[in-house]
């Protein structure tokens, strides 16, 4: 079941523990790179070997993982097994080590990766109900946003760039993520609450965060942000019509697609055109410069990539870009991601990391939407599931212009992680509520047939 009727004092205590966890882990995570001392974060001091801080810490939460994994570790063994679709792509990129251009990178990294896995499982085993994971991410994005407001007011020099504003984070456009995701968890999360106080707090963080977001000058993440404002809530309340209004919804959507893009072709217009019509910028803040660069690297592994983590953070100064002398984008310091995550796994992992993660992001959004259609589904339960749905949607349309599925140390790709793994888990969960109340209706209704027949009947 997905919540409990009666815990014990045990699981009371293994559930505030979970949820303690998986707190202290994002937070810690979220404030690793900050130095309020510095006008700048530290990007090439332990990259080549790595922070002595980040292993112990990393091992600690490990061992502090281990208790519930023997506690729940049947749950543990089940989630693992349906979250198959995420072991497969971690593991091609443990063996990208094989060919990779830096294998100590790539090892170091994804040990630490596996490990976060083994947290992450054991903590929703032990969790379970959508209410309690989606309030422990709605306290860390909470807390995130008001470290970044503090960050602005009591340090102004190390969390100001010149382009925007950046809390804590390493650059302001990493600011806009956070603030992007923080908006819908926390907004999500009001949404969900019933209990008045929380919600209003909830509510008011949510705005702060969309303030935040406006201060650090994201504009195609805002851009991103106000159309899933208003996107979400139709796709929700399409959800629960019926899956053919949903089916015939996308089938629109498609045909309009289609159409559109035969009048682009039809009139010659261009990608620059659209780029400019859209974005006001046919380069995309310098990105689509990057991009074509970036292909060159692509051609020369397209199948198996550079190997996960290997080619930004490797401690070097120049990024390793088939480029003219001091481009722009050579400097590491400046640049560590493809800025679009999409491209950064085919870069690391080839295409065959591509089409696994693509397979991953499908299974992932198709839980979701099967979740918010189920009808042994409490309406407290759904509310909570469709927090993490618009997050996940929301993360995914951000990697289109930074690096945020499956990035090396980032909250949040853990966090995609997380989301994928709890609706694994919570839709396994209602299959069986659901068994459960089929066979208990099917027995009901036969000693109801029973108990109208009366004794003696003849059978026919």
């Amino acid at each position: 079941m997905l919540a409990f009727s009666k815990q014990t004092k045990f699981e009371r205590t293994a559930v505030l523990w979970a949820c303690t966890l998986v707190y202290v882990y994002f937070i810690y995570n979220f404030f690793s790179g900050f130095s309020p001392f510095s006008g700048q974060h530290s990007v090439l001091a332990s990259s080549e070997q790595g922070s002595f801080v980040n292993k112990i810490s990393t091992a600690l939460m490990f061992c502090g993982c281990v208790p519930l994994l023997i506690a729940y570790r049947r749950r543990a063994w089940d989630l693992t097994q349906f979250s198959l679709p995420l072991l497969v792509v971690v593991s091609w990129f443990t063996v990208s080590v094989i060919w990779s251009q830096h294998p100590d990178l790539t090892l170091r990294r994804i040990i630490a990766y596996w490990m976060y896995l083994v947290i992450a499982i054991a903590a929703i085993s032990t969790i379970m109900t959508p209410q309690k994971i989606v309030a422990t991410i709605a306290l860390v994005f909470a807390t995130v946003i008001v470290s970044d407001f503090l960050a602005l007011a009591l340090f102004p020099a190390a969390a100001t760039q010149l382009e925007g504003v950046r809390g804590i984070h390493f650059h302001k456009n990493d600011a806009g993520t956070v603030a992007m995701v923080s908006t819908f968890a926390l907004g999500g999360a009001s949404f969900a609450t019933r209990s008045r106080p929380p919600k209003a707090a909830l509510f008011v963080l949510s705005i702060a965060s969309i303030c935040f977001l406006v201060m650090s000058h994201s504009k195609t993440t805002l851009g991103f942000t106000l159309v899933l404002i208003l996107v979400i809530p139709a796709i929700y309340v399409l959800l629960l019509k019926s899956r053919a209004v949903l089916v015939t919804i996308i089938a629109l959507i498609v045909g309009c697609g289609a159409a559109l893009f035969s009048v682009l072709v039809l009139f010659d217009v261009n990608m620059e055109q659209i780029l400019t019509f859209v974005f006001g910028d046919p380069t995309l803040t310098r990105r689509t410069d990057l991009w074509r660069h970036l292909m060159y690297s692509i051609y020369e592994r397209p199948l198996l990539g550079s190997g996960w983590g290997a080619f930004w953070g490797t401690g070097e100064a120049v990024n390793p870009i088939h480029a003219p002398p001091k481009t722009w984008f050579l400097d590491a310091a400046m640049i560590n991601t493809a800025h679009n995550g999409y491209l950064d796994v085919v870069l690391q992992t080839g295409l065959v990391g591509l089409v696994l993660t693509l397979a991953l992001i499908f299974r992932c959004l198709w839980n979701y939407v099967w979740l918010l259609q189920a009808k042994q589904i409490s309406p407290a339960e759904r509310r909570s599931v469709l927090v993490f749905f618009a997050v996940a949607i929301a993360i995914l349309l951000n990697s289109t212009m930074e690096s945020r599925i499956f990035g090396v140390g980032d909250p949040i790709a853990r966090l995609f992680d997380l989301i994928y793994l709890s609706g694994e888990c919570w839709r396994q969960q209602i299959r069986v509520r659901g068994r459960e109340q089929e066979v208990a209706r099917r027995f009901g209704r036969s000693a109801g047939s029973e108990a109208l027949i009366p004794a003696g009947t003849p059978e026919r």
